[in-house]
């Protein structure tokens, strides 16, 4: 991590020398057991907490409208073969995604129904992901990847050499049924993308 970039707080995105997708100035913490993911979680989340609180952030509404991914890098070895893989995780809590009436709602209209700046960036990576999406269905052979920040760090994560899964928040209550109808079109489109075939990532053998 370059030191420079931790005390401005700079973080940039970039391609590695794997073609993976990086975050230069991100902080990555080694973890050994399940428990140690839930704590460095807690501390992420009060750390965020304490930052919302001296700039004196609106929390509920920067948490509607804020994304948030979280990336587990795993390594694993046999202990009878010697033989060594690794993988990635990646949860993502999409902003605001369940609150959209129409998949197709202008940009005014949906500021309309959210709160100032934070909602201007919420949407516009809803609509670079919907495009992401478009292009993907279409076999198009130009994604634009690059339109945000939320498609540029899930690049792998919707490319050849992944799975997806998408969790899809629906309510039988009346009173939610736009955003029910919302959130099962938008999983029926992603249902569309061809993501291809995983394969497993072998990383050394014993002598």
């Amino acid at each position: 991590i370059d030191e420079s970039d931790r005390r401005r707080g700079k973080l940039e995105i970039r391609t590695n020398i794997d073609g993976a997708t990086v975050v230069q100035g991100l902080v990555s913490i080694r973890i050994n057991s399940f428990e140690d993911v839930c704590q460095i979680w807690q501390e992420a989340i009060a750390n965020r907490l304490d930052r919302l609180r001296l700039q004196g952030s609106d929390i509920r509404s920067y948490e509607r409208n804020s994304n948030v991914i979280t990336t587990i890098h795993i390594q694993s070895t046999n202990i009878a073969t010697g033989v060594g893989t690794e993988g990635r995780l990646q949860f993502v809590d999409m902003a605001a995604s369940d609150i959209m009436p129409n998949p197709l709602m202008k940009s005014s209209e949906y500021r309309a129904c959210t709160d100032g700046e934070l909602a201007k960036f919420s949407n516009k990576s809803i609509d670079a992901f919907n495009d992401v999406v478009d292009a993907r269905c279409q076999f198009d052979r130009s994604v634009p990847y690059r339109n945000s920040t939320l498609t540029h760090l899930l690049r792998d994560s919707l490319e050849a050499d992944a799975k997806v899964l998408l969790l899809c928040c629906v309510s039988s209550d009346e009173a939610d049924l736009d955003n029910t109808l919302s959130a099962l079109r938008f999983a029926s489109r992603m249902q569309s993308v061809s993501i291809g075939k995983a394969t497993k990532h072998i990383i050394g053998s014993k002598e």
